[in-house]
């Protein structure tokens, strides 16, 4: 498993007659049959100039559900097949065929894309989409991926309400993929010591169970220095701060003009946080976001993380009992030197992302940047019919316990 190897793709040239021998075949995934915008979605590549075909999926797909000509739906004149081994290749494909000569007129549509070997069922999680993609088209196998972590992720994936909706149109490395795909879901991803493909998707812990936090830092007790509490880095990230977003999403994949690429937004503002620190918005494009549901998850996200100062923690732990710790964990951090909340409640059980680890094996210490989410861990109430159970009194105050290192 390479990560900088490249994932070649066929080309037209596969078929006969190809308008363009050398244009790349796309590679469709997810429900692109849906958006708020007018005209086709997926680019259709000429693959048959006698018979006006295109391929508009070089993988056997669920449905092609409209047609288009420069981006005017087509009510006749044209046989799709969305399952088809075309000229006996060897290849199953999804196809649309006119019975009229479009000319020169952009073929696109709007289709349900690549489904599982087994079963049939459209392939909808962007994890599984990336595992799919690298062990069909790639060299890789499942077992370059880490397994319990490739489960957690999809887990995650389909709990947060994220979908996957891609078309792969170029030749690109395993570790470009990786990154544009995992923008769409705020993903980090590592090589592990055994050579496997670790993913982690950030998310809000919310009342984040103990089972999520990979360990409990206490700084008098765990730091290096001869003074622990002194030692910790609190630096204010004002590059990163923002309370006002602008998410837009809904790609359409055919259309080059940067006016009309996306076809829907998502905008929303942390009035509390632009009261204090005055109006600081950000734009963001997701090309592989299609859903309301997927769009307001990361906007939740994203303001929750940077709409009230995020900050970066530095320390160093006085010994190596962290090494198992990895970048993207979640840490608990107690210091009594730390700034108080809203509720003059201490630095305690602070939730804090790990972002970096600087190892010494000479020194026996490691050194952690994290980001303090804004989180903490809290009680939770007793099911003892003192609190109703309609969402507005599940948690209790923050936790002041001072946790096992490891919890």
């Amino acid at each position: 498993m390479n990560l900088q190897d490249l994932i070649p793709l066929f080309r037209a040239s596969r078929y006969a007659q190809a308008a363009s021998p050398g244009a790349l075949l796309p590679i469709v995934y997810g429900d692109m049959s849906t958006d708020a915008g007018l005209g086709g979605v997926c680019p259709g590549v000429s693959i048959n100039q006698l018979t006006w075909t295109y391929l508009v999926s070089d993988s056997a797909c669920q449905s092609i559900d409209k047609v288009y000509l420069n981006d005017i739906e087509q009510t006749a004149g044209f046989t799709v097949n969305p399952d088809v081994d075309y000229q006996s290749t060897g290849r199953r494909v999804a196809i649309v065929t006119f019975t009229v000569n479009p000319g020169g007129a952009q073929v696109s549509v709007r289709m349900k894309g690549t489904k599982e070997p087994i079963g049939g069922a459209l392939i909808t999680n962007p994890i599984r989409m990336l595992q799919h993609f690298f062990t069909t088209y790639g060299t890789w196998q499942t077992t370059d991926f880490d397994t319990t972590i490739y489960q957690a992720a999809v887990a995650l994936a389909n709990s947060q309400g994220y979908t996957a909706h891609w078309i792969f149109a170029e030749e690109r490395t395993y570790k470009e993929w990786l990154t544009d795909v995992f923008y769409n879901v705020i993903g980090d991803h590592f090589r592990s010591a055994d050579g496997t493909l670790l993913i982690f998707l950030d998310h809000i812990l919310g009342a984040s169970p103990l089972e999520e936090l990979a360990a409990y830092v206490v700084a008098k007790r765990d730091l290096a220095g001869d003074v622990p509490e002194a030692s910790i880095e609190l630096v204010w990230d004002d590059d990163n701060l923002m309370n006002s977003v602008i998410l837009r999403y809904q790609y359409r994949w055919h259309d080059t003009d940067p006016a009309t690429q996306y076809a829907a937004d998502l905008r929303d503002v942390d009035r509390r946080s632009v009261s204090r620190f005055g109006e600081a918005q950000r734009p963001f494009s997701f090309k592989g976001v299609r859903t309301f549901t997927h769009a307001s998850a990361l906007k939740a996200l994203l303001l929750a993380r940077y709409a009230h100062g995020p900050a970066l923690a530095r320390f160093t732990m006085r010994d190596l009992s962290l090494l198992p710790v990895r970048p993207a964990d979640h840490l608990s951090l107690s210091w009594d030197w730390g700034p108080r909340d809203g509720l003059d409640n201490p630095y305690r059980n602070e939730i804090v992302k790990v972002l970096n680890i600087r190892t010494d094996l000479t020194q026996y210490t490691q050194e952690f940047e994290c980001l303090d989410t804004g989180l903490a861990l809290v009680l939770t109430r007793p099911l003892d019919g003192t609190h109703a159970l309609d969402g507005t009194h599940m948690f209790g105050p923050r936790d002041l316990t001072i946790h096992a290192l490891e919890g």
